[in-house]
């Protein structure tokens, strides 16, 4: 697009021949059939079609995308007068321009321009939505502050009701426009587990602005947030960026990234420690030596390097056959093969932070799934996750809340726990951009 297409709009208010004053069914005509509609608006990308108290109106809005268009350009194409709140006029068609830092922001039309005029083209030019509420969300785990480790009571209060909703009894979902979050609700009736939030991108696409893996990336680059890239599949490839624990999916062949996510129980940037079958098999037989026996075992199978990603891998298996839905023979013996597994992690230079969150998050699953088995008081594994929390709020601060809440209910004295969690749902409110 070049500056007469926006000159043109200034000057006739009208965006290819469709005005403020028209019915949606006349802005269908020049526009299209097949905008991104609500009852009082249709979106179109660049332009925006209003319905609603405030009068018909449409809204050229250029921040949500990368085009820039210098605003000394534009007045040198159209006679534009300065107002008292600092936008500019075109006294004929009645369009108002607002200007940021030299460069158009909006152009918006609040009466009929000279609609009807015969503008080649019925469809709106396509451009690329603007990358940095995207790349905020990469860079920080978050969606205007909110993540899927949150209590739903705090999205509500944060974001406001949710647009549509999922429910199918064992696990939910909230939509905000192309942002869902999903919950898992606990067998124990103990509130809910945050499972993850997708931020579905590739809807960009059908409101004629898809996000480009190039324009994102590069605003990655200038904030100084890595990306690493993971196998490709068939056309899909998807990215990870281990400080915030988000992952990324682009369709190569477009360019344009599908979707953003969240993957916070997952670190694709470590070895592939064998097929889980295989695994399954090998803990099948440890289950039952005595611990000596087992310490042996470690010292003689475990790697020279990631001696402690290796373990983890395997503490996976033990763990979920100790909580398994099924009929687990010995059901005892694997759950305490778990709690004797996890005394092993210092050993094998576990991060203890990673061990604590995990024996967490395994007692809780115990109580969720087999709740007659022997299993650590909520206070001790609310202590260890406490302990090791730094105060800065990351990623692993915000896991460690998360599995000591899920023992809040059993803890004897709670300030402590309650402090943090205040400190840690202290996010103001915020409304969801129209994307």
């Amino acid at each position: 697009m070049d500056i007469d297409f926006f000159a043109g709009i200034v000057r006739t208010g009208t965006v290819l021949g469709a005005d403020a004053g028209m019915s949606p069914q006349e802005v269908r005509r020049y526009l299209g059939d097949d905008p991104w509609d609500t009852e009082l608006s249709w979106d179109y990308g660049l332009v925006e079609f209003f319905w609603d108290v405030k009068g018909s109106r449409f809204e050229v809005n250029l921040g949500r995308t990368t085009e820039q268009v210098p605003f000394s350009a534009l007045a040198a194409k159209v006679s534009l007068v300065p107002q008292e709140d600092g936008t500019y006029l075109e006294p004929t068609s009645g369009v108002v321009v607002h200007v940021r830092d030299g460069l158009v922001s909006l152009i918006v039309s609040t009466r009929g321009g000279l609609g009807g005029l015969d503008i080649p083209g019925d469809r709106l030019p396509e451009v690329n939505s603007h990358p940095g509420f995207y790349a905020d969300i990469v860079q920080t785990g978050t969606v205007l502050g909110v993540d899927a480790d949150l209590d739903p009571s705090v999205i509500s209060r944060v974001l406001g009701d949710f647009e549509y909703e999922n429910d199918n009894g064992e696990s939910f979902w909230w939509g905000y426009d192309i942002v869902e979050i999903f919950w898992h609700r606990r067998a124990s009736g103990h509130g809910v587990i945050g499972s993850h939030f997708s931020v579905q991108t590739h809807r960009l696409s059908a409101r004629n602005r898809p996000l480009l893996f190039a324009d994102l990336e590069a605003e990655l680059v200038r904030r100084g947030v890595s990306l690493t890239p993971l196998p490709l599949f068939e056309d899909y490839q998807d990215y990870w960026q281990p400080e915030s624990r988000m992952t990324l999916t682009v369709h190569v062949p477009c360019g344009e990234v599908e979707r953003i996510g969240s993957d916070y129980r997952r670190d694709p940037a470590q070895p592939d420690w064998g097929d889980h079958r295989a695994i399954y098999r090998s803990m099948k037989e440890v289950v039952n030596f005595s611990p000596a026996a087992r310490s042996k075992w470690i010292a003689k199978h475990k790697p020279a390097e990631y001696a402690w990603s290796w373990w983890m891998r395997r503490i996976r298996t033990i763990t979920g056959r100790a909580t398994a839905a099924d009929q687990v023979r010995d059901r005892e013996k694997w759950v305490d093969f778990g709690y004797w597994a996890f005394e092993q992690c210092p050993a094998l230079d576990v991060p203890a932070a990673m061990v604590a969150q995990a024996v967490a998050e395994y007692t809780a699953d115990l109580e969720d799934s087999q709740p007659e088995m022997r299993r650590l008081p909520a206070d001790t594994v609310v202590r260890a996750c406490l302990a090791q929390i730094t105060g800065k709020l990351d990623r692993t601060d915000k896991s460690l809340l998360a599995a000591a809440s899920l023992h809040r209910h059993a803890v004897e004295d709670t300030a402590l726990l309650d402090s943090w969690i205040a400190r840690r749902n202290d996010i103001p409110s915020a409304s969801m951009p129209r994307l």
